[in-house]
């Protein structure tokens, strides 16, 4: 959730399986100025970051996609702003769905030029098979996993971290959760190997 300070019944509800991710995609986009939410963007640009806070309001154990939205459904019906079905933020009155959101004829026009010459639909074979294998080679789609950092890079991101820590200590808890689960899965990946 995220909520402001000045104003407290504006609100905006989202959810994720991995949410530390999450903050920081909303706050990358808030802060380049392309957060999806009009509303939210423009009350940064008029009372600053520092009026956000950005809370975890409910956390459980990740059983699917489905089961995540219904629950962020129904978060959306406890904060719903005046007569409005949804929170102050969000734009769209079904969570993890755009029915119900209409678009500007000038937004409309932007995202089609936008997309304008990038092809549509599947690519040649021999375009995903280079996918597939740089995907491989490479881990995901990210060319830096397997490439070592420098100690310099190491010490920035570390102090990053630690900064973010301070400011949302629910993360820690939260990451370190994810982290003993992932352990117990390789683990018993492990002793069923053997």
């Amino acid at each position: 959730m995220i909520q402001s300070k000045i104003k407290p019944e504006r609100v905006y509800v989202g959810s994720s399986h991995d949410i530390l991710r999450r903050f920081n995609h909303h706050e990358d986009d808030i802060n380049r100025g392309e957060h999806h939410s009009v509303k939210l963007q423009r009350h940064v640009d008029k009372y600053g970051n520092n009026d956000l806070v950005f809370e975890i309001i409910e956390s459980f154990e990740y059983i699917d996609k489905k089961h995540l939205l219904s629950r962020e459904q129904s978060w959306y019906w406890r904060f719903h702003y005046q007569d409005s079905e949804i929170p102050y933020f969000n734009t769209s009155p079904i969570a993890g769905s755009t029915l119900g959101f209409k678009m500007s004829p000038e937004s409309s026009e932007k995202k089609r030029n936008k997309t304008k010459g990038i092809p549509k639909g599947p690519q040649s074979p021999e375009h995903i098979k280079h996918i597939v294998e740089s995907r491989k080679k490479n881990g995901k789609s990210n060319g830096l996993i397997g490439k070592p950092k420098s100690k310099e890079t190491r010490e920035k991101i570390s102090k990053t971290l630690k900064e973010k820590y301070k400011e949302h200590p629910e993360w820690r808890e939260a990451i370190s959760k994810r982290l003993r689960l992932k352990n117990r899965q390789l683990k018993s990946e492990y002793l069923c190997k053997k």
